[in-house]
């Protein structure tokens, strides 16, 4: 037995060298520190896997554990991009079709240094040798052995090993879950940030706590089964009450006062959900946050309906209009001319999720998007209800493969009609400009008002002069890096690494400019501009611009563009921060002008309600921020650790608490009504 277990150590030494030097590599690469945590997370992964060398004794067995090293390495580097592009680890279960995981990866394979390439080869290799010296050991030991038995008895003689392996690999897999569960339960107060939880986890760490939550998910019933119950049930606080009646008692006498009998409504989910976000920032517990009054509300008086053309941009944050940079010109005219908020924030990250909350109005998940829960659901989200309320045509166009994001599931339910993907579109990718004049084609040629959904894609990473030199050869557009000036503070302040890389990406952003500046002089040539409705939106921020340092910087780098081009309506700014999740409130809201009526089912509000709150709720990856003028609420909903992004101070920090134990509620509510498919009014 001690020679066993001296191999045993032996190599979990040999292991733990090339995976310790591995990890060294990669978090360097990715700027992260090394902390006890990561070491040992590291240390329990390498005895789970030594023990798990030991457990087999047939030929095939060796071959297993070199799968799963090979798995291991393979997920390290969608890790890698993932937290170069999320700042945070992929989840098990992230719900993305292979499809869709598959091109993710491969669209930012680029953000993976050749060296770490490398030493994920050299780490694999090392791992494979390893295993396969320690069988062939094992093997000439067996061989030895049966030549010296006399019949069968050196069957017993791997019995040992097997012993060492099962109780090691259960006591490393134990301690591993352990060790999670600990500090689930006693997380580190930087934790808020997702990439310092990313840095103490690690890769192997991730493992051991995506296996800890879903064995305790699986154990756990708790507070999330009761709001389960209650929002499919739909009685929340809900049922006829009757207070009871006051008495007053005059000398030895008792008399009931008469009162008129006061019935409270029944509260649907949707105002339950609603009922806690206008919790989380009651007036007693805010600074400056009043609601402000829309100005703008002599709504046109269309002599038929007008079509609506909503233009979802990709990767294009207000950052790179603002700072100096005068990249978008006509799009500012725009904004400046027409009706625009002070800030726009998106609800989640993913493209599938600003279009989820803006035709639905109705927040993306908080831990994954919303394709993971969307394919089995039903909904009754803007496409469908003008199609049923004003007999709206719909289509949904993109220059893209439509099993991306299941877009081929997801938009018949949401209402389109129609939807032009490739082979629509002979070239993956095709400019922007051509696929809105695919829309305005359809719009012309149409009796009926349409909703044309348009999902930008020219300007997606990766930002390359292989895709500029793309986008010419399928659509004849010429794209050129930003020839503009660039202040020394803001090449020291961004996060994209060469000043050529940024000029690239800032070429994309004139490149869009031109499309929006194209695509209404062709609603004004083919005389649409007077009865058609245009709205302008981001989708997120660009990846990798968080701007946690300051409330300033996450300003900066998460604020959206937004531009609503009504007919007939004189430009105001109609909200200080609004998101994705009022646009479709506001569309209604202008169609039907005084009979506007609020719909119970969208959580947004229209911008020109005249009530509209001055706060978004966003989320990312478990991230999920309350944005408002006096600051931002940052909470880590994997963890439960918080933090706040202000100006001045004003926010106490119990009145932060106060905020991330009711978003802590909101995100829950919301994450059950998606998984529950209770989205449908």
């Amino acid at each position: 037995m001690k020679t066993v277990l001296f191999r045993y150590f032996f190599l979990f030494f040999k292991l733990f060298l090339a995976t310790f030097w591995f990890f060294i590599i990669y978090h360097y690469a990715l700027v992260l520190g090394f902390s006890f945590v990561t070491l040992s997370f590291i240390t329990l992964f390498v005895g789970l896997l030594s023990g798990l060398t030991f457990l087999g004794f047939g030929r095939v067995w060796p071959f297993f554990v070199i799968a799963l090293s090979f798995l291991f390495t393979f997920f390290s580097l969608v890790n890698f991009v993932y937290i170069t592009v999320f700042d945070t680890f992929l989840d098990f279960g992230f719900g993305q079709n292979s499809y869709t995981l598959l091109s993710t990866f491969f669209e930012f394979y680029t953000a993976v240094p050749w060296y770490m390439y490398l030493s994920a080869l050299a780490f694999f290799v090392c791992c494979t040798w390893m295993i396969l010296v320690d069988y062939k050991k094992l093997f000439k030991h067996r061989l030895t052995a049966r030549r010296k038995d006399d019949g069968g008895s050196h069957f017993f003689t791997d019995i040992p090993r097997v012993v060492c392996g099962v109780v090691l690999s259960i006591l490393f897999g134990v301690s591993g879950l352990v060790f999670s569960g600990y500090l689930e339960k006693n997380p580190n107060q930087d934790w808020w940030s997702s990439l310092a939880y990313v840095r103490d986890y690690g890769v192997a760490g991730h493992v051991f706590s995506s296996v800890y939550g879903v064995l305790s998910t699986n154990t756990s019933g708790g507070v999330g089964r009761v709001y389960a119950k209650q929002l499919e049930d739909l009685i929340v606080d809900g049922e006829k009450q009757e207070p009871e009646e006051p008495k007053v008692q005059v000398g030895d006498d008792t008399t009931v006062l008469e009162k008129k009998r006061i019935i409270r409504k029944p509260l649907t989910r949707f105002d339950y959900l609603r009922k806690h976000v206008d919790q989380t920032l009651p007036g007693k517990q805010t600074t400056s946050l009043a609601s402000i009054s829309s100005t703008t509300t002599s709504f046109p008086a269309f002599t038929q309906k007008p079509n609506i053309i909503i233009y979802q941009l990709e990767s294009i944050p207000s950052w790179g209009m603002k700072n100096g940079l005068e990249t978008m010109p006509k799009l500012s005219s725009l904004m400046n001319e027409h009706m625009h908020v002070g800030r726009f924030f998106g609800n989640g990250c993913h493209t599938v999720d600003a279009e989820f909350s803006t035709l639905c109005s109705f927040y993306p998940h908080v831990k994954k998007p919303v394709s993971t829960f969307a394919l089995d659901g039903e909904y009754y989200c803007l496409p469908q209800l003008l199609s049923d309320a004003y007999e709206y045509k719909t289509a949904l166009f993109h220059a893209n493969k439509p099993e991306f994001w299941d877009r081929d599931v997801l938009g018949p339910k949401w209402g389109f009609h129609d939807m032009f993907f490739i082979p629509h579109f002979p070239r993956h990718k095709v400019d922007d400009g051509d696929v809105l004049n695919d829309a305005v084609s359809y719009i012309e040629k149409s009796e009926e008002p349409i909703l044309a959904y348009v999902i930008g894609y020219s300007s997606h990473s990766p930002h390359t002069t292989w895709e500029m030199d793309y986008l010419e050869e399928v659509s004849g557009v010429t794209v050129s890096p930003y020839t503009g000036p660039l202040s020394s503070e803001l090449l020291e302040s961004v996060e994209i690494k060469t000043e050529r890389d940024l000029r690239i990406y800032l070429g994309f952003y004139e490149l869009i400019d031109n499309t929006i500046d194209n695509l209404f002089a062709s609603l004004k040539e083919k005389e649409l501009d007077k009865n058609t409705i245009v709205v302008v939106v981001n989708d997120h921020r660009l990846y990798n611009f968080y701007g946690d340092s300051s409330v300033d910087n996450f300003y900066n780098y998460n604020e959206l563009p937004f531009l609503l081009y009504v007919p007939g309506m004189k430009g105001a700014r109609l909200a200080d921060i609004a998101s994705h999740i009022d646009i479709a409130p506001t569309l209604l809201h202008v169609l039907e002008g005084g009979r506007y009526v609020e719909r119970n089912h969208f959580l947004g509000k229209s911008l020109f309600s005249g009530s509209h709150p001055n706060h978004s709720f966003s989320s990312c990856h478990d991230m999920s921020y309350l944005v408002h003028p006096d600051g931002v609420v940052v909470h880590n909903t994997k963890n439960n650790i918080h933090t706040t992004l202000q100006k001045d101070g004003i926010i106490t920090d119990e009145k932060v608490a106060r905020v991330a134990r009711q978003m802590g509620i909101i995100n829950m509510l919301r994450n059950t009504m998606l998984e529950r498919n209770l989205v449908k009014p």
